[in-house]
């Protein structure tokens, strides 16, 4: 099969057409602690403060740059606070709710 230049310029101008449409999806699904803060309409501090409720994750290793999935975010604004999207408590907030669950427990005790 052989084209023509009629064919190869109409090649040419739907390659151009479809890269200059807009893409379905976000560009950077992956976006800084700044760009969240905006979406969020928060403070930066605030965004590193939460950064585990929002899954943050970091490139390059444990000193590594946080990044934010944005699309992740965005869906669970719209779907709202749900049990499936909770994470569980870490272990240290654990012993601190039974520290003060036992606290609270305690019967008077006289010597």
């Amino acid at each position: 099969m052989k084209l023509d230049a009629d064919d190869v310029d109409a090649i040419a101008q739907r390659v151009t057409q479809l890269l200059r449409e807009p893409a379905a999806t976000p560009a950077a699904r992956y976006v800084d602690a700044a760009h969240i803060a905006r979406v969020l309409g928060v403070d930066r501090e605030w965004v590193y403060a939460h950064a585990h409720q929002l899954d943050a994750i970091r490139l390059g290793g444990p000193a590594g740059r946080l990044r934010f999935d944005l699309q992740h975010i965005e869906r669970r604004l719209l779907d709202g606070p749900s049990t499936a999207n909770k994470r569980p408590a870490s272990p240290a907030s654990r012993t601190r709710r039974r520290a003060a669950q036992s606290r609270l427990d305690l019967l008077p005790y006289e010597s």
